[in-house]
């Protein structure tokens, strides 16, 4: 049978590959863009006819990832759909978590593959976006290789959404036709996740940064707003690589500007070396077809051991909060689960271990207290304000990265590194990055926990 044969034996509807899943199965989906709309709207609709169905899912933060909302307005949805996750993006799951009709992994993004091929988590169902196919048969999992390869391999029914508005990347994220069970059709758009400009805190933020990124760095930018808007410092860097978790607009335009060659670097040299892409339809049609983009799995991209082997890798991560003995969280306030880890201790490790490295945790240095985020555990206020850089983090705040692993703190009022500094030294120099406005309060609160004499 010829493989355009194979692959039309196995088209079915969104329907008829919905049923495919049963009561009680483990249901996992592509990570971040590939969104397999069709298929998942089909099961939401037969939900009644399920029961403890589990559907694991990191999804884009994006309008058109609307099943959450749906399933937030039907009462008692869980007993027939639960959703669990690794790293929470939108407000509908979030609050499916928050009530108990949802649930979150604690997980670092490496180590879900593993996960999966040990066994230690159960997957019966693997829903994944992909490119059409070649002339060989093989479809590429398109803006998200993530723990795609480990979904194919460790699931009991495998089904396909092919889209050909999804862009082919290149690398190790390819299934052969041979390999999935049903395939479904559905050309939607990929969801656009704009490329926001920085603000005048970012720029200031850029600015501390832009002095600890030499030339020939092997850079990567966590998730997040101000990651994404301090690339426009590297403008004037010379021969950057890139060894990262998610290429997005601004990769594309540092590589246009000549400021990225990637040819310093030791893993996948002469290329991007990432594990997903999101942003503009621009990025989208940039990373299409294109040779010096190297899509790999997360176990790999994000893997300490494999970063470390890359030069003055600099990492570039956000956080929620800080405490003055250098504990952070990037992913919630008191006991809200806001977003997840994903790999922010990854690249913390690895660029730690790099010759010549740097791992920089980001953050501005207060924020507006009517934020949601605040509004869930004690802060250090005044006014309208509340810091970010506090005594010590809030009943319930779940530590993402440890005080042993954080090494540089940015915010709009300077840099510093803890690294190798004793709990007085640190708790001085977070509180001359702090606003000026809680310097006063931060130096009261250290005295009193023996931080400060």
């Amino acid at each position: 049978m010829s493989g355009m044969e194979t692959y039309k034996k196995k088209v079915v509807s969104p329907h008829q590959a919905a049923r495919a899943v049963r009561s009680g199965d483990h249901v996992y989906i592509g990570v971040f863009n590939p969104y397999p709309a069709a298929v998942v709207k089909a099961l939401i609709a037969r939900r009644d006819e399920l029961m403890d169905v589990k559907l694991f899912d990191i999804p884009c933060p994006h309008p058109s990832v609307d099943y959450f909302q749906e399933l937030l307005a039907i009462p008692t949805s869980e007993k027939h759909i639960k959703t669990i996750t690794g790293f929470t993006t939108l407000p509908a799951q979030r609050e499916l978590i928050q009530t108990g009709r949802g649930d979150q992994i604690p997980v670092h993004f490496s180590d879900i593959p593993t996960l999966l091929d040990q066994k230690r988590a159960r997957i019966d169902v693997a829903l994944v976006e992909v490119s059409p196919p070649d002339n060989a048969g093989f479809c590429s999992f398109g803006v998200g290789a993530g723990y795609t390869r480990a979904m194919i391999e460790n699931a009991r029914t495998v089904i396909l959404e092919v889209n050909e508005r999804c862009p082919r990347l290149l690398g190790n994220c390819m299934v052969h036709i041979d390999e999935v069970d049903y395939i479904v059709e559905n050309h939607k758009a990929q969801p656009i996740v704009p490329d926001v400009p920085p603000c005048e805190l970012d720029k200031r933020i850029a600015a501390h940064i832009d002095a600890l990124v030499e030339d020939e760095s092997t850079i990567q930018l966590g998730f997040g707003g101000i990651p994404n808007a301090v690339a426009h410092c590297f403008e004037h860097k010379k021969g950057l690589g890139v060894h990262t978790e998610m290429i997005v607009d601004a990769y594309m335009s540092l590589f246009d500007m000549g400021a990225i060659t990637n040819r310093h670097k030791t893993v996948g040299r002469g290329k991007f070396v990432a594990t997903f892409a999101s942003g503009t339809q621009d990025l989208y049609d940039w990373i299409n077809d294109n040779g010096s983009i190297d899509m790999r799995p997360v176990s790999q991209t994000n893997d300490p051991f494999v970063i470390a082997q890359n030069p003055k890798v600099v990492a570039i991560n956000s956080i929620i909060m800080i405490d003055l003995t250098g504990q952070a969280t990037c992913e919630s306030i008191g006991p809200l689960q806001y977003t997840g880890s994903g790999g922010q201790m990854d690249f913390t490790r690895g660029a730690s271990k790099s010759d010549g490295g740097k791992a920089i945790l980001v953050t501005y240095a207060s924020g507006n207290k009517s934020q949601q985020l605040y509004e869930t555990a004690p802060t250090l206020a005044k006014g309208d304000r509340v810091s970010r850089i506090v005594p010590q983090l809030p009943p319930g705040v779940i530590v993402s990265t440890p005080r042993n692993d954080v090494d540089w703190v940015v915010t709009e009022y300077g840099a510093v590194s803890l690294k190798g500094k004793p709990r007085r030294q640190r708790a001085e120099l977070l509180i001359s990055i702090a606003d000026p406005l809680f310097q006063p309060l931060l130096e009261e609160e250290a005295r009193r926990l023996h931080l400060l004499e």
